[in-house]
């Protein structure tokens, strides 16, 4: 994997959003009809990641560049709970270009994330946060990322979505 270059996102970066694919285009009929998506948590989360406009007042978005090219995304947000801080996942994804290849842009992108989180909360004297993200419960690639870096699926589920969560120290 070459080498990545991991920024905060800033308005400068807000071109490479809107052409960001994480997915395969929806398919069409022989007739040019539009079809539904067969992984439609990938279309949902490629439409998020295009509409991005940062940066955003507690928003954390944090891109990992590959020779310029946005190889990932991941954005999330913390919550300042009095007993603990939360930092909750609202969306990470590796480019088409870069998948495919066992994980390692993916494991790289949440390794920077939970590095981002320890260093940003222990700056505020926080010793450790809860990370919480949801992922689609047909999304197995996802849940394996998850459950490579130590998240467990908690109780909180809906009818798509199984919510992981992973305390951390530092």
């Amino acid at each position: 994997m070459p080498k990545t270059a991991w920024v905060d996102a800033d308005k400068n970066h807000r071109p490479l959003f809107a052409s960001f694919t994480c997915t395969i285009p929806r398919p069409r009929t022989a007739h040019g009809r539009t079809l539904a998506h067969p992984k439609p948590w990938e279309y949902e989360v490629q439409a998020y990641i295009r509409q991005l406009k940062p940066p955003v007042q507690r928003d954390v978005t944090l891109l990992g560049l590959i020779d310029g090219a946005l190889g990932s995304v991941a954005q999330f947000v913390y919550q300042m709970h009095p007993e603990m801080p939360v930092a909750l996942i609202r969306v990470a994804a590796v480019s088409v270009e870069y998948r495919g290849q066992g994980g390692q842009l993916a494991d790289a992108t949440m390794e920077a994330l939970l590095s981002r989180v320890a260093t940003d909360l222990d700056a505020h004297g926080r010793g450790q946060a809860l990370v919480v993200a949801r992922v689609n419960l047909s999304n197995t690639p996802s849940q394996a990322l998850m459950t490579r870096h130590g998240f467990m699926p908690d109780g909180g589920r809906t009818d798509a979505l199984q919510e992981w969560t992973m305390l951390i120290d530092w």
